[in-house]
């Protein structure tokens, strides 16, 4: 549409303004204390001001950008510098991995946190700062930078200074946006400078593995019996159906819970569609409610209970209760603060058609009116086709299962992946849609159905399908500016 088409212009522009004009202060990579694969890739990034990182699990992506920060840091000072993720759950994990690799000072935040959102009258948004007030740092990351739509990075790229330095961090093999374009993709084939990790570390399990295969095209192998310490991390569950797969799924859960592993919040079902399934979000969200959350309080026309682990399916303004993180204070606006797509939250009370919930980085309650069935709205994020209701009739819905566009930027001590036959999940299932889902997990993965299905799902290719012009816009300008050089 045109507002898409204009969108992509802006960032083909601006790109190219990136590339071809302005000093690049890059640190001296030589300095940095990596190995030298790592050194290499990352000098071949930072030959312009817009640069891409990529590389694949176990790969040490982060731990090379956590050491490009640290130099920058003491170059240029930290306050020079904003890393930011698409997710709340991807921004928290940034900020705890650059803390263990030594950079305590850098909070990351999510992009709509960065660019500050801005109550409008009537009850819409804007971002506070766009090409007419750009913001104050001059060297930004963007990790899991294969997430955000054409829209989201458009903004992003008119918000920032003439003299930004932007590094795109990101996998290349994961999921494209749940919305119009693939920008991360697009950059790279227009030819952005990259440097890609590709060799995995020693020892660095199943999982890592079975992710470097399906990278590859090739089937993967799991472990006979877990035994995460000896990297043995990825074991699959047989089930000829679905009542079959979710007694499984149940069972290991509370095998799971007698280890010290909760079964709620430190596990995730991971499936493909929303509904139409025996295994989709709703049918997985209605059993491990049950089985999980039996006794919290509930009330009569309401779907969440008390202690509901849920998440938000469309990002919006909500109604603030109660807040005393300071990032909260700086983002509320008129009483009401943002909770975007994909945020994990708790159900803590419910009342008469009202939800308190709370949410994490940055933390905060929020009141959410659940509406009937006949209140339900449409909500487009991607999975079966975008054209699936959620069940709540609000913004949110439970989160005991949630499908692998969801789970993007996020990571779970355990996951299950549901491999599903049906006719509407397999149209979902694509290599890169398995890829994401089999790279959550922090401790052991759980593949469960029929095995056969997973080597389907690896040669089908969905990336390759999305349709933009951004890339082409952006070799044309580059082609144009170059000759008047």
């Amino acid at each position: 549409d045109a507002k898409s088409a204009e969108n992509e212009q802006s960032i083909a522009s601006r790109a190219v303004d990136m590339l071809t004009t302005g000093s690049v202060e890059w640190p001296s990579i030589e300095l940095i204390d990596v190995d030298a694969h790592q050194k290499e890739q990352l000098l071949k990034a930072v030959q312009s001001r817009l640069s891409i990182f990529a590389g694949c699990p176990g790969s040490g992506k982060t731990f090379t950008i956590a050491r490009l920060i640290k130099s920058i840091g003491e170059s240029f000072g930290y306050g020079e510098i904003a890393v930011f993720a698409p997710s709340n759950q991807a921004a928290q994990r940034m900020t705890q991995v650059l803390r263990e690799y030594g950079v305590p000072i850098i909070r990351a935040t999510t992009i709509h946190s960065l660019l500050g959102v801005a109550c409008r009258d009537g009850g819409s948004w804007e971002f506070q700062y766009n090409e007419s007030n750009p913001l104050p740092c001059k060297f930004f990351f963007l990790d899991e930078a294969s997430m955000p739509d054409t829209d989201t990075e458009s903004a992003l790229f008119r918000a920032l200074p003439a003299d930004a330095h932007l590094m795109e961090i990101g996998d290349t093999n994961q999921l494209p946006p749940v919305d119009h374009g693939a920008p991360f993709r697009d950059l790279i084939a227009a030819g952005v400078p990259m440097g890609e990790l590709t060799k995995i570390r020693r020892n660095a399990g199943s999982i890592v593995e079975a992710c470097k295969a399906i990278r590859e095209g090739r089937m993967f192998s799991v472990d006979e019996t877990l035994n995460p310490s000896c990297g043995k991390n990825l074991k699959h569950i047989d089930a000829a159906n679905g009542d079959i797969g979710m007694d499984a799924i149940v069972k290991t859960m509370n095998r799971l819970h007698g280890l010290g592993i909760d079964p709620v919040w430190d596990c995730q079902v991971i499936v493909a569609v929303n509904k139409k399934s025996p295994l989709s979000r709703v049918s997985v969200n209605e059993r491990l409610q049950r089985e999980f959350n039996p006794d919290g309080q509930a009330i009569k026309g309401i779907p969440f209970r008390a202690g509901d682990k849920i998440v938000c399916l469309k990002k919006s303004m909500n109604i603030i209760v109660d807040s005393t993180d300071p990032e909260v204070n700086r983002e509320e606006r008129d009483g009401k603060v943002l909770v975007v797509k994909g945020e994990i939250g708790r159900i803590v009370q419910v009342e008469n058609k009202i939800a308190f919930a709370t949410f994490d980085a940055p933390k905060r309650a929020i009141k959410i009116f659940v509406g009937s069935s006949d209140d339900q709205e449409q909500t487009d994020d991607g999975d079966d086709n975008g054209s699936d209701e959620d069940s709540s009739g609000s913004k949110f819905d439970l989160a005991y299962g949630v499908t692998g566009h969801k789970m993007q930027g996020s990571e779970r001590k355990v996951t299950f992946t549901v491999l599903d036959d049906h006719r509407d999940a397999f149209r979902v299932c694509s290599n890169e849609w398995l890829y994401t889902c089999m790279s959550r997990p922090q401790i052991a993965g759980f593949t469960v159905g029929k095995l056969h299905l997973a080597e389907s799902m690896i040669r089908r290719r969905a990336l390759s399908k999305r349709k933009t012009f951004l890339a082409e816009l952006i070799r044309e300008q580059l082609a144009t500016a170059t000759a008047n050089i």
